[in-house]
C-alpha cells in the first residue's frame, strides 16, 4: 500500500470516531430552480467562494468525515472541519448578504455531542423572523449554507435541514464569531461583538450559554424561542 493510500486508510478509520460534524439528512436545493433573485445572487457568490477556496494553492480543502480526519494527519495546511467551512462562508458572504437586505447568522446543532455540527443560516428579515417556529416553517425564506459534506456550495431549506433536531431543546444555537486574529479584522457589529474564535485544532464545545435577557442587540436579539446564544469562553 502506498504512503498516500495508507494515510487515507488511517484517515478513514479516524473519521469513524472523530468528534466533529454530523451527517447530512436532506438533499441540497437545485440552484437552477431558485425562484428568488436575491437568493440566486447569494448562491452565485457562495458557489464562487467555494471555488476560490478549492483553487487556493496555499490551502488544501477537504470535505465530509474523511476530511475531518485528514486535516489532522496530512502534512501542510489542510482545512475541512465544519467550523472551517462555516467561518469562510460566514465572513466571505456576510457583507454581500447584508447588502442584499438579508441576514446571515452562524448556527450550531447537537452542541457538546460527537455529532456537533456548524453551518450558516441566511434569511430574509422582511419576510420571516429569527424565532421558532417561524424560521423553520416549510414556506419560510430561510436557508442553510452548509458545504461540509461534499465541499460544494450546498444550500438547504432551513425546514429540511433542521428537521432531525426538532425534538432537541433548543433545536439549534446561534453563535457569535469574530474574524481570525491572524487575518484583517472586519468591523464589529451585532453579529460578532464580544466573542473570539479558537484555532480549528483547538476547537472544543466548552461554551457558556447566555439567557434571553442577556442577549445583545438585533439581529441576534430577535431570536426568542431558540433559547440560548453560544459564545466561546
Amino acid at each position: 500500500m502506498s504512503s498516500g493510500s495508507t494515510t487515507r486508510f488511517v484517515a478513514s478509520l479516524l473519521a469513524l470516531t472523530l468528534c466533529a460534524c454530523t451527517a447530512y439528512h436532506a438533499c441540497p436545493l437545485d440552484a437552477d430552480t431558485l425562484d428568488d433573485p436575491v437568493l440566486r445572487s447569494i448562491h452565485a457568490r457562495y458557489a464562487q467562494l467555494v471555488d476560490d477556496l478549492h483553487a487556493d494553492p496555499a490551502t488544501n480543502w477537504h470535505a465530509g468525515w474523511q476530511g475531518n480526519a485528514l486535516v489532522h494527519v496530512l502534512p501542510g495546511k489542510h482545512m475541512g472541519l465544519c467550523v472551517d467551512w462555516q467561518r469562510e462562508v460566514y465572513f466571505g458572504l456576510r457583507e454581500h448578504i447584508t447588502a442584499e437586505g438579508w441576514q446571515a447568522v452562524p448556527i450550531a446543532v447537537r452542541v457538546g455531542t460527537i455529532r456537533e455540527h456548524h453551518a450558516v443560516l441566511v434569511y430574509d428579515p422582511k419576510r420571516v423572523s429569527l424565532r421558532l417556529p417561524d424560521i423553520a416553517r416549510p414556506s419560510a425564506r430561510s436557508f442553510v449554507l452548509d458545504p461540509w459534506k461534499r465541499g460544494r456550495p450546498d444550500m438547504f431549506s432551513m425546514h429540511d435541514w433542521l428537521r432531525p433536531y426538532a425534538e432537541q431543546h433548543p433545536p439549534f444555537l446561534i453563535e457569535r464569531l469574530e474574524p481570525d486574529s491572524r487575518k484583517e479584522k472586519a468591523p464589529r457589529d451585532a453579529d460578532t461583538r464580544g466573542a473570539s474564535h479558537p484555532d480549528r485544532h483547538h476547537y472544543e464545545p466548552r461554551l457558556r450559554r447566555l439567557p434571553i435577557a442577556s442577549r445583545p442587540s438585533p439581529p441576534i436579539a430577535a431570536a426568542p424561542g431558540i433559547g440560548t446564544i453560544r459564545t466561546p469562553n
